[in-house]
């Protein structure tokens, strides 16, 4: 018996964790829980801890005894509760575990093995501000075991001032002895050895823990060489799949600032394939990139490069393609479909009012050709694009930027002996022999494991914020339909989810500061201007910076005024501040397959906005005032947000496009940087140093919700669909890809 007590004499309700807490508290399940497996000896149990429940063995002699655990609700590392049964003890374990504040850990454990043999243990762990490796652990019993019976207490200090090398030291006051304990990790593993005195060593236990998530380990095996993946989808906000979210660009973005970081990774392979990093987003990475290449070395390795990746890979000191690779670099260039010929042949009339010559929303709709305000205007953002990333280019690989101007209209498309001539690329090597020169034996995942915490509670940091604003601007609910629109796109922001989640953050008072990553066209006129509202509410509580995507235009600018800070990469479209109405007549098309319509109606233009006739004379000029009434507000809104007169935002608005770089000049952005550089202006104004902690909102929903969503509007969800409901529009979709 006293072998069973001693083994239970050093463990505690309150600091117990993972495969252990099956002997003690089944609480500890539910608190940084994961895979693990323990073996405890001489006691001979074997113990396994998986997600949120555990199971364990003790195997003495012919003897074996069952243990089960499972949490029965927790959240996060705060709050646990536990039921467990030992089929050794034949008794039920209650747990409990809180963890109210940074340091403090409170656990209770109630043993039932009948009605008059039940017994508790209460235990409290404490942790000194700002440090987790040291740790006062006490433990006080009350109630009756078999052949022990009254109060037991003990105390224990732990300290771990090495990484992986810790020390324990504790004293058990009824039977006065004393304990000491050494604990080695080595990265998944874990040892324990404890021996308790009183005059001479008295008993010992030993404990092995093995675990998927690893521990502070005493031997460091770093990975010098890594390789790092640029493939597929980057958008701003992850989805939840079945096992896993999805990958998104702030991932992206902290992984390569990790690397840069990280004093020990000396090597790094970029392995550049077929993306979907819209323009701004290449222009962030480029720049981090080439941070990352001043301190280290850096290589580039794709099968084949278009402008936009050949941009992004001649950030490394060395970009590499293989024998049987390319590069294409035909120009950039944006094209428009005009559809009014299309739509006088079926007997369609898009009938619209707009402000500003600039806005080109329509254009396709009532033009078959091109306006000169439009193609001034795509011409200048086009500009910007060239500029940044030709000029990018050419930096980099030092080569005149007229030069290389020059070989994209001459050559466009080069083989690869071209590109190595010309100095576009500096090797011809697979990837295969890449990675065997720079002895790169297989993909790196640095930093994205987590190691199993010390600290009684995690995230103990001044937390930012970033909350994204993607897609089409509407009213209602944010949504991602299954069927994507070409131009608009599949992504809905709707301001209902938007304003609730603006509320959750502005309640929440671990958030210090705010950054609102907008990546949209815009939309819904009503919808922008009540998510306006709630920016501007939000930053009258807290500091709110905007960081600006690939486009934040129309209504994606409207939004956000709402900021006390912009920023936008240099390639960022923005601008457009403008707006639109009208509706489509159907009035001939009905004709011409035999469609009439019949109408009850009170009010002389109670079916002013129906498709079967066009507005009349007063329909038409209420329309246009209408439209003026939204344009001088979208004006109020940028010039109080601006701090500028509205004569002057006008001046610049009347729909025209500006990339960011315009953006900076002519005042409607603060400052050109990315997502990182944002953040690092929310730490700014908060008063923040060192190290804050970053949460994406809103939440993605899980796979779970996702299945059991309604999708029974799916059709009416698609976001052009729900923006021809809208009667006025802030909207401009030109949305430049480079392939």
């Amino acid at each position: 018996m006293i072998g069973l007590f001693l083994s239970l004499l050093l463990l505690s309700p309150s600091n117990i964790e993972r495969s252990l807490s099956l002997l003690e508290n089944p609480a500890g399940l539910g608190i940084h829980h994961g895979y693990e497996f323990s073996y405890v000896y001489p006691e001979n149990y074997y113990l396994l801890s998986f997600g949120k429940s555990g199971f364990g063995i003790r195997y003495k002699g012919d003897t074996i005894h069952f243990i089960t655990g499972s949490t029965i609700f927790s959240f996060k590392d705060r709050f646990s509760t536990g039921i467990g049964y030992d089929g050794g003890m034949e008794r039920y374990l209650i747990g409990m575990c809180i963890r109210p504040t940074y340091g403090v850990s409170i656990g209770i454990t109630g043993f039932l093995k009948s009605l008059s043999d039940i017994y508790t243990h209460i235990g409290v762990s404490l942790q000194p501000p700002n440090s987790d490796k040291i740790t006062i652990t006490g433990r006080y019993d009350i109630g009756i075991l078999p052949d022990l019976t009254g109060r037991k207490a003990f105390v224990e200090a732990y300290g771990e001032p090495i990484d992986g090398l810790g020390m324990r030291i504790g004293y058990q006051f009824q039977e006065k002895r004393l304990f000491v304990g050494l604990v080695i990790s080595l990265a998944n593993l874990r040892g324990r050895y404890t021996g308790t005195y009183s005059n001479s060593i008295e008993s010992y236990n030993t404990m092995i823990t093995a675990s998927l998530t690893p521990f502070p380990s005493l031997l460091k095996r770093f990975r010098t060489r890594i390789v790092v993946e640029i493939e597929g989808k980057y958008p701003e906000l992850p989805t939840k799949r079945f096992l896993k979210k999805s990958k998104c660009f702030l991932d992206l973005l902290q992984l390569l600032k990790d690397i840069r970081d990280t004093k020990y990774v000396k090597t790094v392979l970029f392995v550049i394939k077929n993306n979907d990093l819209g323009v701004a987003q290449a222009e962030e990475l480029e720049k981090l990139i080439k941070e990352i290449s001043k301190e280290k070395r850096t290589f580039a390795y794709a099968d084949q490069l278009t402008l936009k990746n050949l941009f992004i890979a001649s950030a490394c000191d060395s970009v590499i393609i293989p024998p049987s690779g390319g590069i294409s670099l035909p120009g950039v260039v944006v094209i428009k479909s005009y559809l009014k010929s299309m739509l006088d042949r079926i007997g369609v009339e898009a009938q619209f009012a707009r402000i500003g010559k600039y806005k080109s929303a329509v254009e396709p709709l009532i033009s078959d050709t091109m306006s000169t305000a439009d193609r001034e205007q795509l011409n200048a953002y086009i500009k910007t694009i060239v500029d940044v990333m030709i000029n990018g280019i050419a930096s980099s690989r030092g080569i005149p930027a007229s030069e290389l101007a020059g070989l994209i209209d001459t050559v466009g498309y080069f083989t690869p002996a071209e590109a190595v001539r010309y100095n576009l690329v500096d090797t011809l090597m697979y990837l295969d022999d890449v990675k065997d020169h720079l002895k790169i034996k297989k993909k790196a995942r640095i930093l994205h494991g987590e190691a199993v915490p010390r600290a009684l509670v995690r995230g103990f940091l001044p937390n930012i914020a970033v909350v994204v604003a993607e897609g089409s601007i509407v009213q209602g609910k944010s949504s991602e339909p299954f069927l994507p629109i070409p131009i608009i796109g599949g992504k809905t922001v709707g301001s209902e989810t938007f304003v609730s989640t603006i509320k959750k953050v502005m309640k929440n008072p671990s958030i210090k500061a705010v950054v609102i990553r907008v990546n949209s066209p815009g939309g819904d006129a009503l919808a922008s201007d009540i998510m306006w509202k709630s920016i501007k509410k939000l930053s009258e509580k807290k500091p709110v910076v905007i960081s600006m995507g690939d486009v934040a235009a129309s209504g994606g600018y409207y939004i956000s005024a709402g900021g006390k800070k912009i920023f936008a990469d240099k390639t960022t479209l923005t601008g457009s501040i403008g707006i639109f109405g009208g509706k489509f007549v159907m009035e001939k098309l009905y004709k011409k397959i035999g469609i009439s319509h019949q109408a009850v109606k009170w009010g002389k233009h109670a079916d002013a906005f129906a498709d079967y006739r066009k507005f009349d004379q007063l329909e038409e000029n209420r329309l246009e005032r209408v439209i003026r009434y939204g344009y001088e507000l979208f004006l109020e809104r940028v010039a109080e947000g601006r701090k500028m007169d509205k004569d002057s935002i006008d001046a610049i608005g009347r729909g025209h496009i500006w990339s960011g770089a315009d953006g900076v000049r002519i005042g409607i952005v603060d400052h050109n940087g990315g997502l990182l550089d944002a953040i690092e202006e929310a730490k700014k104004m908060a008063g923040i140093k060192g190290k804050v902690g970053i949460t994406l909102y809103p939440h993605p929903a899980s796979f779970i919700e996702t299945l059991l969503e309604d999708h029974a509007n799916t059709l009416v969800d698609i976001p052009v669909l729900k923006l021809l409901e809208s009667p006025f529009l802030y909207i401009e979709p030109v949305i430049v890809r480079l392939k």
